[in-house]
């Protein structure tokens, strides 16, 4: 009987040790404090506040200038040829093909793809370099921004006494203004013909909707509805151009919204997601409806998720960090949720994988694009999964479509 049991703890000594090598070695770290990824590119702010970006570059949303060439791995974004550009607080690419920046000075820079105004400078130039987001009818600098959110073709930010402003394309009301009508520059965020929205919290976007928490705990949303991402208890295909209070849901610290879908992070630091559900990516366990109405609980294999301080709604896949362990949920057609290729899809929050047998931890951040998840970990490395075709994985080998488990960023 001896035998055995020593057989069973040298096995178990060996598994051990294969573990601990294969989880992401704990560097020195390339000092990143932000983070944003979106459907083909991704960015970095770094703790010098200089700002670094990867990915598809058709439209400049790299932001270094040169030409259209996507990067495979991380470049500095430059203000000008061969003039880099600094004091960047936080970054925010979620945008389809342009990128926004927070500055220190809490003015905002936006770059790349400009056709419907979603730079905010008062024009529809595509832009190679960052350029400094305008009120609009004024044309001054937007200032005193403390959040900034950006959708496929529109961008929203937070000022620090509660107001939202919001530019670029309108179509279904996400700017927020009452009306349908593009704008090129920031405009405010109204609750009717002549009122306008204030005490708010925190801001968060989706594909062509926008949502704000307020003061208090509540949530407000408006833009599209078609998946009942407002979450106002019905899916339509009108425009909801002002906002309107998401049903049965308060105590929410942050909210973030996916092509059709939104979810909302509880004081309880549980998540409550609501709206389209196609590729499962409302996290509830229900495998059958393609639409969630109202917000459901986010649920692990063994029960709700809970201890969430990080989130992000991507475009078909949700994910989460609980206690440095991140979860993802929703669509792997893409290997998106770090689950290897057998894995469609998951209804459940599942552990994120460095390959088929090693979960990842110390995680701080977790971001979600289109097919795409970034973590910043603890040590203030990067690590991406997902589609890579246009580099947005942002490692140094030639990317080949997918990439299935989490790869460290490689930074010069």
């Amino acid at each position: 009987m001896l035998r055995p049991r020593r057989r069973i703890g040298v096995i178990f000594g060996v598994a051990v040790l294969f573990a601990a090598l294969a989880q992401p070695v704990a560097a020195s770290g390339d000092d990143v404090k932000s983070l944003g990824t979106n459907d083909y590119h991704s960015c970095v702010v770094k703790t010098d506040g200089s700002l670094w970006c990867w990915g598809s570059n058709e439209y400049h949303q790299i932001g270094d200038g040169a030409d259209t060439t996507n990067r495979l791995t991380p470049v500095r974004v430059e203000k000008s040829d061969g003039v880099f550009i600094s004091g960047f607080k936080s970054v925010s690419p979620s945008g389809y093909d342009h990128t926004c920046g927070l500055k220190s000075d809490l003015t905002v820079r936006c770059w790349g793809d400009n056709e419907d105004g979603q730079l905010g400078a008062g024009d529809t130039a595509e832009h190679d370099f960052p350029v400094t987001v305008l009120v609009d009818g004024s044309l001054t600098t937007l200032k005193n921004v403390k959040q900034l959110a950006v959708g496929q073709n529109h961008s929203c930010a937070l000022k620090k006494n509660g107001t939202v402003w919001c530019w670029g394309s309108n179509s279904s009301g996400e700017l927020g203004e009452g009306t349908t009508d593009q704008h090129l520059a920031a405009v405010q965020v109204k609750t009717g013909a002549s009122t306008f929205l204030t005490s708010v919290a925190s801001i968060g976007v989706g594909w062509n909707h926008s949502c704000a928490v307020m003061i208090g705990g509540t949530a407000t949303c408006w833009g599209a509805n078609q998946y009942a991402q407002l979450g106002l208890g019905t899916a339509d295909g009108d425009s909801h151009p002002f906002p309107e209070p998401v049903s049965g849901l308060s105590g929410v610290t942050t909210i973030d919204g996916g092509i059709g879908h939104t979810c909302a992070l509880k004081s309880n630091a549980t998540l409550r997601c609501w709206g389209n559900n196609d590729n499962r990516q409302i996290g509830n366990d229900d495998d059958v409806n393609a639409v969630v109405l109202t917000p459901a609980v986010v649920v692990k294999a063994t029960g709700t998720l809970k201890g969430v301080t990080s989130f992000a709604a991507g475009a078909l896949h949700t994910c989460a960090v609980t206690n440095g362990k991140p979860f993802c949920w929703g669509s792997n057609s893409n290997g998106e949720i770090a689950q290897g290729e057998s894995l469609n899809h998951s209804a459940v929050a599942l552990r994120v994988r460095v390959d088929e047998v090693t979960l990842f931890s110390g995680a701080s951040k977790i971001v979600a694009g289109d097919s795409a998840t970034c973590i910043l970990k603890t040590d203030m490395t990067v690590w991406c999964v997902g589609y890579a075709e246009y580099g947005q994985i942002g490692y140094s080998e030639t990317p080949d479509g997918t990439v299935y488990f989490l790869k460290r960023v490689a930074f010069p």
